[in-house]
């Protein structure tokens, strides 16, 4: 057994045994279960005092497995990545698991909750390397400000974390280690949060190109490390009409520390303050608009060998590279780029036996020097409940992407999949649920990079057979 995963049950032990009460993820994503800046689609008011919890444990989770074969007997593929769509389209294994204790005494205002976090990931079945983490630590104070709905936290959690379910795309990721003021009421129905996040990986050595049209340079750092520094400032579930709400949100300041020395531009180190905006439009039960702009390093911080498959300000992912790249750089090219997203999320129920999700995304970017890169993709997945237990799903996705991994040429991938699922209720949302799927993908020849060095990169289409099960709690 892991040696984290041991010491985290021996604290869970040393606690005083109590009912355990289950933390309810929300419907379409379990990364938003922390509660402390998601958005969804339908906003609820702002709770006030009488929704004081009761004293006890917490918890909640998540995991997914997938096993299968591709068309010609070997392992199953992933064919370019979940935007595309997921179904029939991974196959690793991921989980979660989170344990919390509130502390509620009888006849005092305020309550706190302390929580952790394991996460594990494992490529496939037969790889036996998986890779462990505590993705959140934290605790939080409610009632100790003069507004009742407000609280402080300090440690790391999943901060400012949006996903699209069915392409498991995060719009955005500012989870990180930090402290701030949550669930501030400003006005009958919006909410205040403000937050100050910090990021500093290792390792200190670093081999990248500042350009991308250079050669990798090795830069080194000495007396301390960098560090790059995140201000959230936001108002959330802002309604300016029946049935409409607005997110707004703005991102910026980053500063270092530590001497660092480039051996291709020895000049100062690079020291930007960008702003990023980002923003959310709900309508109504079942659609909600994101759109994103991100300027200087800031459109940079992202995870991913491109702009297509990454966040805006991916702060969770941030890498030592690019650590380095925003803070030791002296490559004016950092001050052109840019980064503009829309994507869109919709989801309804039509009929009784019916449930339609889609999403739709545009990407255009510059990376200050070199061509622009876009991406667009379109997924929707259509399940009819045959049964209250049975269901087929269907998720056909198309992507389109012009970058650096396609050789500034046009490239188009298409994916289809049919599941046959089963599950405890006909609902969309229902977990465990439990699928036997079939995956048919084609593609052009400029997209044959973007599959990789699989089963059919001389090809121009692949099959996957498999099973998958998935569940949140």
């Amino acid at each position: 057994m892991d040696p984290r995963l041991s010491c985290l049950l021996l604290a869970a032990g040393a606690l005083p045994a109590l009912d355990l009460e289950p933390a309810t993820p929300p419907p379409s994503t379990q990364a938003a279960a922390a509660g402390v800046a998601t958005a969804s689609a339908v906003p609820e008011a702002v709770p006030g005092q009488g929704d004081r919890p009761g004293a006890g444990f917490v918890y909640n989770g998540y995991f997914r497995a997938a096993a299968g074969v591709n068309g010609e007997g070997g392992r199953m593929e992933r064919f370019l990545d979940s935007r595309l769509g997921r179904l029939g389209n991974e196959s690793d294994i991921y989980g979660e698991l989170k344990l919390g204790y509130r502390i509620c005494p009888e006849g005092k205002r305020w309550w706190a909750e302390v929580a952790t976090m394991l996460s594990f990931s494992q490529a496939n079945w037969s790889d036996g390397t998986a890779t462990t983490r505590f993705p959140e630590v934290y605790a939080e104070l409610h009632g100790i400000l003069p507004d009742a709905n407000a609280f402080v936290w300090a440690g790391k959690r999943y901060y400012r974390r949006q996903d699209i379910h069915i392409g498991d795309f995060y719009t955005l990721n500012t989870s990180a280690p930090g402290g701030g003021i949550g669930g501030l009421t400003l006005g009958e129905h919006a909410r205040g949060f403000a937050a100050v996040l910090f990021q500093s990986p290792t390792p200190t050595s670093y081999d990248l190109p500042w350009n991308p049209a250079a050669a990798p340079a090795s830069i080194s750092v000495s007396s301390g490390q960098p560090a790059a520094t995140l201000v959230d400032l936001r108002v959330e579930d802002l309604r300016l009409a029946t049935g409409h709400a607005l997110d707004l949100v703005a991102l910026g300041g980053f500063s270092r520390n530590g001497t660092i020395t480039d051996p291709r531009s020895p000049l100062t180190p690079y020291d930007d303050r960008s702003v990023a905006y980002d923003g959310m439009h709900a309508a109504a039960a079942f659609t909600a608009w994101r759109w994103q702009v991100g300027d200087g390093v800031v459109s940079r911080l992202m995870a991913g060998g491109s702009y297509g498959s990454r966040q805006l300000l991916n702060f969770a992912d941030l890498t030592a590279n690019e650590v380095a790249r925003v803070q030791g750089s002296a490559d004016a090219y950092l001050d052109r780029s840019w980064l503009l997203r829309v994507a869109e999320d919709w989801q309804q129920r039509l009929g009784g036996s019916w449930f339609v999700a889609a999403m739709a995304d545009l990407d255009a970017s510059y990376p200050g020097t070199g061509d622009r890169e876009y991406r667009g993709d379109l997924v929707a997945r259509p399940t009819w409940f045959f049964t209250p237990h049975w269901s087929l799903a269907f998720e056909p996705g198309l992507s389109w992407i012009n970058d650096v991994r396609t050789a500034n040429q046009q490239a188009f991938v298409g994916k289809g999949t049919v599941a046959l699922q089963a599950h405890l209720d006909d609902d969309f949302f229902a977990r465990p649920v439990l699928r036997l799927f079939a995956t048919y993908a084609a593609w052009d020849r400029p997209a044959r990079p973007l599959i990789g060095a699989s089963a059919y990169r001389y090809d121009d289409a692949g099959l996957n057979l498999g099973a998958q099960v998935e569940a949140w709690w």
